[in-house]
C-alpha cells in the first residue's frame, strides 16, 4: 500500500493551496480553522480532511452539508485524486502525491491501466440542497443472537 503523503486542497477561485497536516485540515468560518471561509453557508467548524490508513477522508461536521463531485456527503467520504469539494460558495480540488490504498502501478510495466477519470471543474461551486443526491452508506452488519 502506498503511503499517505502530500494531501492538499486547491481553491478553484484563486488557486491557493492548503496542505493537509498529519492532524488534519479544519475548514470553516471560525478564525481558528486552517481554511477560513467567509460564507454564511459555512458552519464555524464545517468539515475536516484527515489522513488515514485508507487514504484521505472528508468528515462533514456541519449542519449545512458538503458535496464531493456534486453528491452530498453523509458523514464521511474517502477522497481520491481530483475530487471537487463544495462548501458554501467555495470549491476545492483534492490532490495527493501518493494515493493510499491504491497499488503502485509502476510495478505493472506491461499492464495498461486507464487512469481513473477526474471530476470536471464546475462552473459554480455546488451547494447542497434538498435535491442534491446523497452518498449511499453501506448497511451495518447484522448482529446474530448467540
Amino acid at each position: 500500500m502506498a503511503a499517505v503523503t502530500g494531501g492538499r486542497l486547491t481553491a478553484l477561485s484563486d488557486g491557493r493551496t492548503y496542505p493537509v497536516p498529519d492532524a488534519g485540515l479544519l475548514i470553516g468560518r471560525a478564525p481558528d480553522c486552517d481554511v477560513v471561509l467567509a460564507s454564511l453557508r459555512a458552519s464555524r467548524w464545517h468539515a475536516r480532511v484527515v489522513p488515514g490508513v485508507l487514504g484521505y477522508s472528508l468528515v462533514d461536521t456541519s449542519t449545512n452539508g458538503v458535496v464531493v463531485n456534486g453528491v452530498r456527503v453523509d458523514g464521511t467520504a474517502v477522497l481520491i485524486q481530483g475530487d471537487i469539494i463544495g462548501i458554501g460558495e467555495q470549491a476545492f480540488r483534492f490532490s495527493a502525491d501518493a494515493a493510499s490504498g491504491e497499488p503502485d502501478r509502476s510495478i505493472f510495466v506491461a499492464a495498461s491501466v486507464p487512469p481513473r477519470p477526474t471530476a470536471p471543474v464546475p462552473t459554480l461551486p455546488t451547494v447542497p440542497t434538498e435535491t442534491t443526491p446523497r452518498a449511499k452508506r453501506p448497511a451495518p452488519p447484522s448482529v446474530k443472537p448467540e
